[in-house]
């Protein structure tokens, strides 16, 4: 296993964080959710497959994309019915 086996499920977590943290800006934010959510299945995958040691910190990107995800469409909910 590569030193750099860990590095896409802190890369899903990191960019679902600044997503999360930049969802406020629509279109940056979802990319960086997006691109969290999937960065952050890779590594769960990964893990999985004995390739990578770190599927909890894939876990908290996917939950962290999936919150951000939630606050994304209530913003737009609000946006849209307000």
């Amino acid at each position: 296993m590569s030193a750099n086996a860990n590095a896409i499920g802190v890369a899903g977590l990191v960019a679902s964080v600044l997503g999360l943290a930049a969802i406020w800006f629509a279109n940056i934010g979802l990319v960086l959710v997006v691109a969290g959510v999937g960065l952050s299945v890779v590594g769960i995958t990964k893990a999985e497959q004995g390739q990578a040691t770190n599927k909890p910190v894939a876990v908290a990107g996917l939950v962290c994309g999936g919150a951000a995800m939630l606050v994304w469409l209530g913003v737009l909910v609000v946006s849209v019915l307000g």
